[in-house]
C-alpha cells in the first residue's frame, strides 16, 4: 500500500511526517504553525491575561494583543485536532517501522500521542501564571513532558472509567443470573426438608431472591475490579 499524508501538504515519506508531529509540538512559528506546546506555553506564561488586558510585568511593555483568550484557546482545540491527524497518519502507514533514529522518533511520538489524545488542553482561566517571559520563547523540555503526562492522565482515566463501568454491569448481570440459580437450588433443599411440596416452592424463591442479589453485588466488584484493569491495560496501549 502507498504511503499517504492527507495531514501534511509537504511530506513525501515518514520521516517528513515525524518532523512535522516535531513541529506542530514544539514549533515557534506564529498562527497555525505555532506547535500545540508552545501556545499552551504562552497562554499560561504569556503578556495577555485571561481579561484580554496586558500584564503590567516590565517584559510586557509594549505588548499588543492579538486575538482573545477565547480565541486563542480555540485556536489549541484546532492545533490538537490537526496534530491528531498527523499521528493517525502516522500509525495508518506505519511510519514506527520505517523512520531513521527509531528511538528519538518514539520518544516524540509518545508525547504526540499524550497531546492529541489526552482530552482537551485549553487553558482555565485559573491556569493563567503570567511572566517573567517574552512573549515568543523556548518552552522548557520538562514543562512540556509535564503537559503530555496531564494529557495521558486524563486519557487513561477515561478507559478506566470505561472498563470499571462495562466490567461492573457485566459481572452484576452474570453474578445475578448464577446467584439466582445457586440460592434457589440451595433454599429450595432446604424447603424440601421442612415441608415436602410448599417448602420446595417457597425456598426456592427466597433462595434464588437472596442469591441473586447477592451474586450481583459480588459479581459487580469483580466484574469491575477486572474492567479497571483492562482499562487500564487498553489505555496504556493507545495513550503511551
Amino acid at each position: 500500500m502507498a504511503a499517504t499524508f492527507p495531514s501534511c501538504k509537504t511530506c513525501n515519506d515518514c520521516d517528513d511526517l515525524l518532523e512535522e508531529i516535531r513541529q506542530r509540538l514544539w514549533g515557534k512559528g506564529s498562527g497555525g504553525d505555532k506547535g500545540l506546546l508552545t501556545r499552551i506555553a504562552e497562554q499560561v506564561f504569556g503578556c495577555q491575561t485571561p481579561a484580554n488586558t496586558v500584564s503590567t510585568h516590565a517584559s510586557c511593555a509594549g505588548h499588543r494583543m492579538k486575538g482573545t483568550w477565547t480565541g486563542h484557546n480555540q485556536a489549541i482545540t484546532s492545533q490538537q485536532g490537526r496534530l491528531k491527524d498527523a499521528v493517525d497518519d502516522y500509525d495508518k502507514n506505519d511510519c514506527g517501522d520505517k523512520v531513521g533514529a527509531t528511538q528519538s522518533a518514539r520518544a516524540t511520538l509518545r508525547e504526540a500521542r499524550r497531546a492529541a489524545y489526552g482530552g482537551s488542553l485549553e487553558v482555565p482561566a485559573g491556569g493563567y501564571k503570567g511572566p517573567p517571559a517574552p512573549a515568543n520563547f523556548a518552552i522548557p523540555r520538562t514543562w512540556g513532558q509535564a503537559i503530555g503526562d496531564a494529557a495521558r492522565g486524563v486519557c487513561v482515566g477515561g478507559f478506566t472509567a470505561g472498563g470499571t463501568v462495562i466490567g461492573g454491569v457485566g459481572g452484576a448481570v452474570g453474578g445475578a443470573a448464577v446467584g439466582g440459580v445457586v440460592g434457589g437450588a440451595v433454599g429450595g433443599t432446604g424447603g424440601t426438608m421442612a415441608l415436602p411440596v410448599g417448602g420446595t416452592i417457597a425456598g426456592g424463591a427466597s433462595g434464588a431472591a437472596v442469591g441473586t442479589v447477592t451474586g450481583g453485588v459480588v459479581g459487580a466488584g469483580v466484574g469491575g475490579y477486572y474492567g479497571y484493569g483492562a482499562g487500564q491495560a487498553a489505555g496504556d496501549a493507545i495513550c503511551r
